[in-house]
């Protein structure tokens, strides 16, 4: 990856803040769908799972990656694209592997996606633990229950999204 990236990668903050970030996006997955949602462009996404090749596990934990995934990708299509960007997530395992970039080689391929996209656009990303009971939104999201999402986040507006699928344990368009 980095043959193609070249140069030298300079960090330009080495820590920073919730209050540092230029948006905050809220994940969370479920067995069932995705969802994410950013309080500060008021919009909602929601996917159904991937179908996952057979050797790949089928656990919460991918489907939590994938969902921070999904929320990068979309946070780098927006006009105004967002320098500091802090991603929630209730996973733990989630935010160590985002923290670390570093997985078991099944989740590998998710982190490559992620970590070209941030090198390429000079993004800095935070995935941060949050907890469900301050995540409501999303944690309503996830399962597809519209209705309590929108009572806690009145007149959001709700989008599909379509996740990365697997081929290989590897994520493909």
């Amino acid at each position: 990856m980095f043959d193609i990236h070249g140069g030298v990668h300079i960090l330009q903050f080495l820590s920073w803040q919730l209050h540092d970030t230029d948006l905050e996006l809220l994940c969370d997955a479920c067995l069932t769908s995705l969802g994410f949602w950013s309080p500060a462009c008021y919009e909602e996404f929601i996917a159904m799972l991937p179908v996952l090749p057979n050797h790949v596990e089928d656990t919460i934990f991918r489907y939590e990656s994938l969902c921070v995934l999904a929320a990068l990708q979309w946070a780098v299509s927006l006009h105004c694209r967002p320098q500091h960007l802090a991603i929630d997530t209730n996973n733990l395992n989630t935010v160590q592997i985002f923290d670390s970039f570093k997985a078991s080689a099944s989740y590998n391929s998710t982190l490559h996606v992620a970590s070209v996209i941030l090198i390429e656009l000079g993004i800095d990303l935070h995935v941060w633990h949050i907890f469900g009971a301050e995540n409501v939104v999303a944690d309503a999201l996830s399962p597809g229950m519209l209705p309590v999402a929108q009572f806690y986040a009145l007149g959001l507006h709700i989008s599909p999204f379509s996740p990365l699928q697997l081929t290989s344990g590897s994520p493909k368009k």
